[in-house]
């Protein structure tokens, strides 16, 4: 019974199956995605990130398999509150000639005049998950 204790972070667990639906939401959209992420138990995610794990840490990306120049970023922005701030500073960080779309996973709502800031920062499709 004591194997079957889960005594990490809760927050861990929520990482690590946000991560693995995504890996799995981008395999059945037609992009590459390696078995092993989609595969990844529990205890090797917290091995890898940690039991905190950082949310810049998780951020990963994928190729088209159909036209490998399209590039998708998937960020994760942990609890903050995003502002219309945080989307300018992760539109400045990123290449966006690199990327032709972006998810980020975010724990909280946007507030509108960041959503409109994603409208106007990035030339291509954004999509927000919650």
């Amino acid at each position: 019974m004591e194997n079957l204790i889960d005594r990490g972070s809760v927050e861990s667990g929520r990482y690590h199956l946000a991560r693995r639906t995504l890996y799995e939401m981008l395999q059945d959209r037609g992009y590459a995605v390696a078995t092993s992420d989609i595969n990844m138990n529990l205890d090797d995610f917290r091995a890898n990130f940690g039991d905190k794990p950082d949310p810049t840490s998780l951020q990963f990306s994928a190729s088209l398999l159909s036209d490998t120049s399209k590039q998708i970023l998937v960020m994760f922005c942990g609890e903050e509150e995003i502002k219309v701030k945080t989307i300018t500073e992760i539109s400045s960080q990123i290449d966006k000639d690199t990327w032709s779309r972006l998810i980020l996973v975010v724990q909280n709502n946007l507030k509108a005049q960041a959503r409109q800031a994603v409208k106007e920062n990035f030339p291509f499709k954004v999509e927000i998950f919650q």
